[in-house]
């Protein structure tokens, strides 16, 4: 008997296979940080590095819009410059909190003294809100976007009397619960 579930033992478990699944999974934090043959890549949908097979791919969400462009652009080092300091109004739409923890800072240098900034976020009413404000040169935050009335899926955010120097604006989803996805349209205007 001992010799009968020892072979079944042996038969049923092979130590060298290397296929892992085609199902994608967390990727490792040292390198390699995937197995070999495998590629770690960013979840559209989820926000985790996941690891997929060659010739796999991971999870693209459709309702995400392509700002490739700004990217990456989620800490204080990647703030994406604006013109605002010469256009007085900086406008780009097409913009997406995505993949999930997503966060878009962009950056502003203010040349003249006493100046008012406004930032204007318009997203999805229909999608998980969005939340912005305006981050002085330390990251720390100045003013926060509240809802606009009679306007669903947009915030404003406004600080005055700015003195010269450096500001960020800083667009992300709600801390806590449903990962945030969205899209939204960001408008920055700059007045004495």
């Amino acid at each position: 008997m001992r010799s009968l579930l020892l072979a079944l033992l042996v038969v049923g478990c092979d130590a060298y296979d290397r296929d892992i699944g085609p199902t994608p999974f967390l990727c490792g934090p040292d390198e390699p940080r995937c197995p070999m043959g495998y590629t770690c890549m960013m979840d559209g949908i989820s926000g985790d590095e996941v690891c997929v097979g060659n010739g796999g791919s991971v999870t693209e969400n459709p309702d995400c819009a392509d700002d490739s462009a700004y990217e990456p652009n989620n800490t204080l080092l990647e703030a994406k410059p604006t013109t605002i300091d010469e256009m007085k109004t900086f406008t780009v739409d097409g913009l997406a909190v995505c993949p999930a923890n997503d966060r878009d800072v962009w950056s502003i240098m203010i040349g003249a003294t006493t100046q008012t900034i406004e930032i204007v976020v318009a997203y999805d009413p229909d999608k998980v809100p969005l939340q912005a404000a305006i981050l002085n040169e330390g990251g720390v935050p100045i003013a926060s976007a509240t809802p606009v009335s009679g306007m669903d899926g947009t915030i404003r955010a406004a600080q005055q009397n700015l003195p010269v120097g450096k500001y960020y604006m800083l667009v992300n989803g709600p801390n806590s619960g449903a990962p945030a996805v969205n899209n939204y349209k960001l408008t920055i205007t700059a007045s004495p």
